[in-house]
């Protein structure tokens, strides 16, 4: 979770607060109770505010539009219709400059992983009202995967947090929905309702993203504001368990990193001659996915960890950092070409993305020295590890 994504939401037609978490540069995703006012008026107009820290300048709330659905659901019929998409209208907006791509998440189907899978949100509930102003709560638990498997939303149990006395209002999580559930770093699914009637405030229900993802217009929507929605599996204690009983030799697990490493550095440079020629649509094409949200490329991390020795495993999760700085270069690059960057010359730009990628390149070959010192020592075949 980036918490720069973090937004809160008003409903000037229904007086209701809420949550939301920008998914794209202008999209923000949120429940859809929290402005079903406006969503049933013709200017179907709501605002926004990112989350600002302590000793940071307050934001401005800005003006959005409920973009998705485009016709009021029935959530009381259908619960999984209770999620919206908001895009922000107010040209003077400027979002988060470091924030990474929001990477979408799947839980795998039910009994092929651990009854519980950890998972944290952050929201602005009425409890957490003070000065007349909300502040955030830190919503952290697990998710239930053998629970609600016939209405198929997510139930998440709050049990590493406190939770909320109720203040009066519906609900004492009221001000949280809309707020996005994660699963590690994988935006899972989007928070709605409490089980008050039933717990005493500490369950949760979550549209799971897969769901919404299947819902007409939901996916098109985001693909064309700008990111394509991608869903990922998510990987959980057991998986890993699994990866480490397996045992793969730590040859397979050093090439197959040295492959991913080369496809991604093979794409990224590609990309980067489009964009020192101009061709701002010819980069963004052959922009490669984010290192860290592409299974072979994560997974053949995850296995130099399990596999090599901890000098072995520190040189890979190094590799991989500089993968992710050298994307993040190259898509603030883009940024400044479509004249969406502010506060960076374009004359310094390629200087920085250049360096970004020469420390990628350097790092890359320190992991290769350093893992064939590994294989010479811990197996039987000294050859080199990555031939």
């Amino acid at each position: 979770m980036d918490v720069q994504r973090v937004m809160e939401v008003w409903d000037p037609a229904g007086q209701i607060a809420g949550t939301g978490y920008l998914i794209t540069n202008r999209l923000v995703m949120t429940a859809y109770h929290n402005i079903q006012h406006a969503g049933s008026t013709s200017q179907r107009a709501v605002e926004v505010r990112q989350l600002t820290l302590y000793g940071q300048q307050p934001a401005a709330w800005v003006d959005a539009e409920v973009l998705w659905p485009e016709q009021p659901p029935d959530i009381e019929q259908d619960p999984h219709t209770d999620a919206a998409l908001l895009l922000i209208a107010d040209p003077a907006w400027q979002p988060p400059v470091s924030a990474a791509p929001v990477r979408g998440g799947r839980l795998p189907l039910p009994g092929a992983v651990e009854a519980r899978v950890a998972c944290v949100a952050v929201g602005f509930p009425e409890a957490e009202q003070r000065d007349g102003k909300r502040d955030t709560k830190h919503i952290s638990g697990h998710i239930e995967t053998l629970s609600g498997l016939k209405s198929g939303l997510i139930t998440a149990h709050i049990d590493q947090v406190a939770t909320p006395n109720s203040t009066g209002a519906t609900s004492s999580w009221s001000g949280a929905s809309g707020a996005a559930l994660f699963c590690g770093n994988l935006l899972t699914g989007v928070l709605t309702t409490d089980r008050a009637g039933q717990y005493p405030g500490n369950q949760l229900i979550a549209v799971p993203l897969a769901t919404l993802a299947a819902r007409p217009g939901f996916t098109t929507t985001i693909k064309a504001a700008g990111e394509p929605l991608v869903l990922e599996e998510i990987i959980t204690t057991r998986r890993l368990e699994h990866l480490g009983r397996r045992r793969a030799p730590r040859r397979e697990a050093y090439t197959a990193l040295s492959n991913e490493f080369r496809k991604f550095h093979r794409a990224m440079g590609s990309c980067r001659e489009r964009a020192n020629a101009g061709d701002v649509q010819g980069a963004e094409a052959a922009l490669p996915s984010y290192p860290e949200g592409t299974d072979r490329f994560e997974m053949a991390i995850t296995a130099v960890q399990l596999e090599g020795p901890r000098k072995v495993a520190q040189s890979a999760l190094e590799v991989f950092e500089s993968c992710v700085r050298w994307y993040g270069e190259m898509r603030e690059w883009i940024s400044l070409l479509r004249g969406e960057s502010d506060g960076v010359t374009e004359s310094n730009w390629p200087f920085l993305v250049e360096v970004a990628e020469m420390e990628s390149e350097r790092k890359f070959s320190e992991f290769m020295d350093v893992a064939s010192d590994g294989l010479n020592e811990d197996d039987s075949d000294p050859g080199s590890a990555l031939d």
